[in-house]
């Protein structure tokens, strides 16, 4: 799992999850930054699938 960090004078950190770098920032705690991240990598992680071969793939 990511480590959040000390910038400035607020938290912040840095995850990847499915391939996407995310950056989170501006928590008054390490540990509410811990809990965006867990917050954030569970709402990548369970968004569904496009139908048929998805967006970029398919003719119109």
């Amino acid at each position: 799992m990511a480590k959040p960090y000390l910038e400035g004078k607020t938290w912040s950190i840095r995850l990847r999850t499915k391939g996407q770098d995310i950056y989170l920032s501006g928590f008054a705690t390490a540990a509410a930054a811990l809990k965006a991240a867990a917050k954030q990598r569970h709402a990548l992680e369970t968004l569904g699938k496009p139908i048929g071969q998805g967006p970029w793939r398919t003719s119109v």
